[in-house]
């Protein structure tokens, strides 16, 4: 049995998700609409395809593939524009005269027993999938023609050429009427518009339309949830909902009724989720109130206004793959600044280390374990190291000899000085092995964490660790508690790979600046 699918992926309703996605690749719970129709079809029987495409036809082939992954066979076939279908339908060479075709638009997935109501092969009369609109107030109400239908070989051949699609597409409609070749559909699921992508949706989380086939377990009635998944003890979940892999939901999160979290996902603190979609590989920011709306990424359609917008501030909505491969290659950035900077300072660093041990007297290697940034919310999932650096450990010093204070000597070092030979310099090897940055705010312990005020501490748990900070660049290395707040506050703002380097470079303006001080003083 052969079915013909019509993927020409062409969208009017919905301008935004239209240019980057042909309609059968938008997704329904965990996988692309045009899947779902196939192992819908493949379940029925049928294994031979022929998929028209048009809008983006190279996004649904390299989706498809050649069909193996079902058992199937699929031919691609490309047309120029989607008025010319039923002209490229009748050239099908495989068509033979007593071969009933289905036809079925993979916009649309009604659910009916395509088997069970097949045709004969003697029947040349069309067979259409429709459902009923009773909104209008008629005698009888007037079917709606889902893009499903039954069509005989030497009906396709006869078809005139009709240039427009929607003309064709009534001729069929009323040749069915008039023979009564026509099935009702109880439920249909759509990806016309907006609408019916969220109402098609709640179909499915309210078990309207059953068959098909879903990834995750249903722990509780209408609550399905995929594999690793991080839900925080203090989130909500009201059902109907569904969560897919991967994802990541913070504490406060309120996720339901009709919900449905697509894989890789991160809803992050208090944000709720009602009455909406959130496409695969989305970040929502905290304290978002999302209902009646469809997310991809940094894109937001609000379903009940019909309206569209697209968001900048990655703080809001942004793209999870971005971020990683942006925060990948940051660090990979510091990584190899660090080793190039040791690599020209190691042959130096024996005698710096000797001199400054001689100096200082004592040992001089320091670990101090701190918290890697950025952190989760839960004190339990932080992760920790040893930050190095110099510091004087004597038998009269009480001090903490890996304190961020300047450590008296009897060589005062000027405080950048001190700053870039005890704790820059050492700390270089914490960069090269990637638990901390070049630029960023400071590097604390568990316990200097917990003891911060709630939105301090919420704030730095965000932010990124590094050497060089902006409290020191501006304040110097003993700031009081309110010009640290205001510097790690302002930094968590505004950090970037423009403001570390403006930052990374006054600081060596100031390192150079002490060091031709103290050559020609």
């Amino acid at each position: 049995m052969k079915a013909v699918l019509i993927a020409t992926g062409e969208s009017r309703d919905m301008n935004t998700l239209g240019r980057l996605y042909p309609t059968p690749l938008l997704p329904l719970i965990d996988r692309p609409f045009i899947q779902h129709i196939i192992e819908y079809l493949v379940s029925q029987r049928i294994t031979e395809y022929d998929i028209i495409l048009s809008h983006l036809p190279e996004k649904i082939e390299s989706f498809l593939g050649d069909g193996t992954r079902w058992g199937c066979r699929f031919k691609y076939h490309l047309i120029r524009k989607p008025s010319l279908l039923f002209k490229t339908l009748k050239t099908l060479k495989e068509v033979r005269n007593n071969e009933q075709i289905l036809l079925a638009d993979t916009r649309t997935l009604p659910q009916v027993d395509v088997i069970g109501t097949r045709p004969s092969r003697d029947s040349s009369s069309p067979l259409l999938y429709c459902r009923l609109n009773k909104s209008y107030d008629f005698s009888e109400p007037r079917p709606i023609w889902t893009g499903w239908a039954w069509l005989p070989a030497q009906f396709i051949m006869g078809l005139e050429d009709i240039r427009e699609k929607r003309d064709v597409n009534s001729y069929i409609l009323s040749e069915a009427e008039k023979k009564g070749s026509i099935i009702e559909a109880p439920q249909s699921l759509s990806v016309h518009s907006y609408s019916n992508v969220l109402l098609s949706h709640r179909m499915v989380l309210d078990k309207r339309f059953t068959g098909l086939m879903l990834t995750g377990k249903e722990i509780q009635d209408r609550v399905w949830l995929c594999r690793n998944i991080t839900l925080h003890p203090s989130a909500k979940i009201i059902p109907p909902v569904y969560i897919g892999q991967n994802c990541h939901i913070a504490k406060g999160v309120r996720i339901g009724p009709h919900a449905v979290i697509g894989k890789n996902c991160m809803l992050d603190s208090y944000s709720t989720i009602t009455n909406a979609v959130v496409f695969p590989d989305t970040y929502a920011g905290q304290h978002l109130d999302l209902k009646d709306v469809i997310v991809d990424r940094h894109r937001m359609v609000n379903v009940r206004l019909e309206s569209e917008v697209s968001i900048a501030d990655d703080f809001i909505l942004s793209n999870i793959s971005d971020r990683q491969v942006r925060k990948w290659l940051s660090g990979l950035i510091s990584r190899i600044f660090a080793c190039a900077l040791l690599t020209v300072i190691f042959p130096f660093f024996p005698i710096i280390f000797l001199y400054l041990k001689r100096k200082t007297g004592g040992n001089l290697i320091c670990r101090k374990e701190v918290v890697k940034l950025p952190a989760p919310s839960d004190p339990s999932r932080w992760k920790r190291f040893h930050l190095l650096s110099l510091g004087r450990i004597s038998k009269n010093d009480n001090n903490d000899p890996c304190s961020d204070t300047v450590i008296q000597s009897s060589y005062i070092l000027p405080d950048i000085l001190h700053d870039f030979f005890f704790r820059f310099i050492p700390g270089l090897i914490n960069v090269a092995r990637g638990d901390i940055k070049v630029v960023g705010v400071r590097p604390r312990s568990k316990a200097d964490i917990m003891a911060l005020n709630n939105d301090w501490k919420e704030l730095y748990l965000k932010a990124k660790a590094g050497l060089v900070t902006e409290a020191f660049i501006y304040f110097g290395p003993n700031p009081t508690a309110d010009e640290l707040y205001s510097a790690e506050a302002f930094y968590s703002a505004t950090m970037g790979k423009k403001h570390d380097l403006k930052l990374l470079l006054k600081y060596f303006f100031k390192v150079f600046n002490a060091l031709h001080t103290i050559i020609y003083k």
